[in-house]
């Protein structure tokens, strides 16, 4: 497994959510919150799954379970990172 790749698709879309929340850029630090957080958890499931599986059915089942679990972990991140970076919710 490549544990670089895994490791930039875990933290890129934080890091892009905290630097873009620090620059007042608000609709770019929601977004990349909410789809880079749903996209690294699925890139993280697939890459765990290819690593643990032993079958082609062990991958599939372990994909989507990874995936799943990963999405909401990294959505979760993500938006922690945003909130401690100062990003003021403004429903107007």
């Amino acid at each position: 497994m490549h544990w670089g790749l895994f490791l930039v698709a875990l933290f890129l879309p934080t890091i892009i959510t905290v630097l873009s929340a620090r620059l007042k850029a608000q609709d770019i630090a929601s977004g990349a919150a909410v789809i880079g957080g749903g996209i690294s958890g699925i890139v993280c499931g697939i890459l765990l799954a290819l690593r643990v599986g032993k079958t082609p059915e062990a991958r599939v089942g372990l994909g989507i379970g990874f995936a799943l679990v990963l999405t909401i972990a990294c959505v979760t991140m993500n938006c922690a990172g945003c909130l401690a970076s100062g990003y003021k919710m403004d429903f107007r």
